[in-house]
């Protein structure tokens, strides 16, 4: 069954998902060591403490390394259980639907440590809560990514929905890179004192424009009646 061409308004809710996508992923890249391990004139306080592993790698790294080498086992089991898929819904959607609630939370529960002082507990809070961000990621990017081939017909389709993607892209590590900025923003008109409160309020609202996916029937695999 070939595949209608898709709407200029789905093609740029495609490339949504993948703004979304980027600016959780990126906030984790950024605001990470500065949230837990903060310059001294950032009104931020220490959360983990400033340890070497083996004398020579910062804990910090060990703790980001954690989370990505769960991920990176976990990429190619994902992708099989996708590919395999005989879900009537189709083998992409659902997927991508059941991943998005669970990275959202495991990413703000990642900027709100159990303890509010430099502790080991936070250490390991971090994780735990990293582990669940970049597995539920991953459970919707793989996916994702396999439904651009899915959803058009020729090569120039496929180039142009590539490069809408990009754009998200790009857009989500402007928006993940202006988290500092945002926080200001809010510190000042609404009076919030504490640094920390306004950096997890600004993720928080970040969130809310982070749900990548979408429900539209448009986006199931191309096999299936999608129009």
């Amino acid at each position: 069954m070939s595949v209608p061409k898709l709407p200029f308004r789905k093609q740029l809710a495609y490339a949504a998902g993948m703004m979304g996508w980027s600016i959780m992923t990126n906030i984790i890249i950024v605001m990470l060591p500065f949230f837990y391990l903060p310059p001294s004139n950032s009104g931020l306080v220490p959360l983990v403490p400033q340890l070497l592993v083996f004398g020579v790698l910062n804990i910090m790294s060990v703790i980001a390394a954690s989370g990505r080498l769960f991920d990176a086992f976990y990429d190619p089991f994902i992708a099989s259980l996708s590919d395999k898929s005989e879900n009537p819904r189709g083998r992409r959607i659902p997927f991508m639907k059941r991943a998005i609630f669970p990275a959202v939370l495991f990413c703000c529960l990642t900027f709100y440590p159990v303890v509010k002082r430099e502790s080991t507990d936070n250490a390991f809070w971090l994780v735990f809560t990293l582990i669940g961000f970049f597995v539920s990621a991953t459970t919707y990017i793989i996916p994702y990514n396999a439904l651009l081939p899915e959803m058009t017909q020729t090569a120039a389709d496929k180039v142009k929905l590539s490069s809408f993607q990009q754009i998200g892209f790009v857009l989500g590590i402007i928006f993940s890179a202006l988290v500092n900025n945002f926080a200001d923003l809010i510190q000042r008109y609404l009076h919030i004192v504490n640094r920390t409160t306004s950096l997890q309020y600004t993720i928080l609202g970040l969130k809310h424009i982070c749900g990548f996916g979408d429900d539209d029937p448009c986006f199931y695999n191309r096999r299936e009646e999608i129009f």
